[in-house]
């Protein structure tokens, strides 16, 4: 029995039986084919946030393994961010492999106050004496720093005054498991589908967004999604977990001016992105953008109220639309479309709802006087 490196049995036996347990983790094929019906417009990009290889200390997912998983979610990327190590880069450059899905690598490092990654980089740092060294390191190096799941309940972030941070996860699905039940979680993994499993998951990260929208009020800050996903066991190649399930579990969108990995990096470091929990639905329709002097704006742009700027929003399904300034709703609807006159400069982003929980959320787009 091959077992991957890093397995702690204490905190793992629960997950274990987990995906011992039944339909969820059995059923490996994708919970949506809907994205396959039509063509997302030019320039958007649908991929996935943190993700480990063999190349932590904790997984043992080969590069094939990601990249055959991402071809069966239909993705076009997947962000790679291995524990304290970047050699994924270096192994992925020297093989041949398919355009698509694209692998990119950032590294998440152990910092003194929590988990901070690094994307685009392309070496581990040196050990440093404190988070605002990474996070300046990280800097120096043309790269941004993101928090990784830094209100959760395993490794939370410590320090709230570093500067210059550039996202924090608003969500990681890996840690959204930790405070649930396990004999709860078993129970729904034996007999409910991979697609309603994720739903019944999945609860309106509230902490962490209220954490987001109360940072925002002193700096930019771009919300991410993501999945955090291992393949902790396997056996020649097997394994009890459903790795295609966490691939699913929450999707990020990017537009970028091309799929390569400078430019989603860039555009994900901008916030040119947003979130979509896709087990109830598929989100490539999701329209947000602010329209001015005949110019359109979307996500992680800043424009300039000189003219009117009239603030739009498409729904791919009914839902509850809610467009908030600087954290406070300004309007809300339940349908698939909102278009206002915006009141004025500020800090603007939108929410979705689908029978109560969040389905889409969308990075700010900036107006200012």
């Amino acid at each position: 029995m091959a077992v991957s490196k890093g397995w702690r049995p204490a905190w793992f036996l629960p997950f274990f039986i987990i995906f011992l347990s039944g339909c969820a983790l059995l059923i490996r094929s994708p919970i949506n084919t809907d994205y396959k019906k039509s063509e997302s417009p030019p320039g958007l990009y649908r991929g996935i946030f943190h993700v480990h290889s063999d190349h932590s200390h904790d997984s043992g997912a080969s590069l094939e393994q990601i990249m055959n998983t991402a071809q069966d979610a239909g993705l076009d990327f997947v962000i790679v961010t291995d524990h304290n190590s970047i050699g994924g880069l270096k192994a992925f450059d020297q093989t041949s492999h398919p355009s698509k899905p694209l692998l990119i690598f950032g590294d998440e490092i152990s910092a003194p106050d929590g988990h901070l990654i690094a994307l685009g980089i392309r070496q581990h740092p040196p050990e440093l004496p404190t988070s605002q060294a990474y996070i300046d390191w990280i800097h120096e190096e043309g790269g941004y720093a993101i928090l990784a799941h830094p209100v959760c309940i395993r490794n939370p972030w410590k320090n709230w005054n570093v500067r210059n941070v550039d996202g924090m996860e608003i969500y990681n699905f890996a840690h959204s498991m930790y405070p649930e039940n396990k004999i709860a979680l078993a129970t729904k993994a034996s007999i409910l589908t991979p697609k309603n499993f994720l739903r019944s998951l999945q609860k309106t990260p509230e902490k962490s967004l209220n954490k987001w929208k109360s940072e925002m009020k002193r700096t930019p800050l771009v919300a991410f999604g993501a999945t955090d996903a291992h393949i902790h066991l396997q056996w020649a190649g097997l394994t009890p977990e459903n790795f295609l399930l966490a691939f699913q579990s929450v999707t990020m969108y990017v537009h970028a001016e091309a799929n390569t990995p400078e430019h989603i990096i860039h555009a994900v470091g901008q916030g040119k992105s947003f979130i979509a929990f896709e087990a109830q639905g598929t989100a490539q329709r999701f329209v947000f953008s602010a329209v001015s002097s005949h110019s359109r704006f979307h996500a992680g742009d800043t424009v300039r109220v000189e003219t009117p700027v009239i603030l739009f929003v498409r729904s791919p399904e009914v839902g509850e639309i809610r467009l908030l300034r600087d954290g406070e709703i300004v309007n809300q609807v339940t349908g698939t479309e909102l278009s206002i006159e915006a009141p004025g400069p500020g800090r603007y982003h939108v929410e979705i709802y689908k029978n109560g929980k969040l389905w889409v959320l969308a990075n700010p787009i900036y107006l200012y006087a």
